[in-house]
């Protein structure tokens, strides 16, 4: 049976730099969600995204064949660890919900309980991402310039991309506006990658304030709006941007074809 951790000390793998005043620099790929069909789109996932912006590796997965994935993410030079799992947070949809301090806020098809709570899911996953990348950022001593993350299940055709990734981190602007597929695979500048993977939870936390009051009656402030009304919204987060062409989700079919 999968431990329900397994874990290696990043700390060891990473270079320990001086963290005071160090400028952001290099890229990460996180991997973060269900592992899935994970054994068929790792090997895009490296030459689309990993190689190309020369990346760190990171993945944060549920699994239930740990040795195998760990074998997997190990091929990658510059992996440099992962947090394997039988279930992806300790706090369920259900738990989660009872975070919501303003349910008023997540209106449209979030006002049903079970899509919010699905929903809610989501936007924790991409907290705990979060959460790991500040944590090999500290091990390493200075922020990355660049966070790609993707689902463990989506794989990049590299060649069908509007932009080439190559030479991506040498720009400064990676602003090209997203579609409707932003729940799959996304390249952002560091403080980009911060909101999409902190805001979502930080809505879920925050007070209602003056929402829903007179004062919001004829108000424009962001936070007189609902901030989501949809599961997406959670992944689209301040500045809709930095999502990827062609990034498809593998289903267990084509899989199995593929294999």
């Amino acid at each position: 049976m999968l431990a329900s951790r397994l874990s290696l000390a990043a700390a060891l793998l990473l270079p320990t730099l001086a963290a005071s005043g160090a400028t952001d620099a290099g890229a990460i790929l996180l991997i973060a969600g269900e592992a899935r069909t994970f054994s068929c789109t790792f090997p895009s996932l490296v030459a689309s995204l990993a190689k190309p912006l020369d990346a760190d590796l990171f993945a944060y997965m549920k699994t239930d064949d740990g040795n195998a994935t760990l074998a997997a993410l190990q091929t990658y030079r510059r992996f440099v660890g992962a947090e394997l799992v039988e279930r992806l947070d300790d706090c369920d949809d259900a738990c989660l919900l009872t975070s919501v301090r303003c349910r008023g806020r997540f209106a449209g098809s979030l006002a049903n309980d079970t899509l919010l709570q699905s929903a809610l899911g989501q936007a924790r996953l991409l907290e705990r991402a979060g959460d790991e990348l500040r944590r090999l950022e500290r091990a390493r001593g200075r922020r990355y310039a660049w966070v790609a993350w993707a689902r463990p299940d989506v794989a990049v055709d590299g060649s069908t991309l509007r932009r080439p990734l190559e030479g991506i981190t040498q720009t400064s602007e990676w602003n090209r506006p997203c579609a409707g597929n932003v729940d799959r695979a996304r390249v952002l500048p560091r403080d980009d990658a911060e909101l999409l993977l902190a805001s979502g939870m930080a809505a879920v936390r925050a007070a209602c304030g003056d929402f829903g009051t007179d004062r919001c009656a004829h108000d424009r402030r962001a936070e007189c709006w609902a901030y989501a009304r949809e599961p997406a919204d959670f992944f689209r987060g301040p500045r809709d941007v930095g999502c990827l062409d062609r990034a498809k989700p593998v289903g267990p079919r084509r899989c199995l074809n593929a294999g």
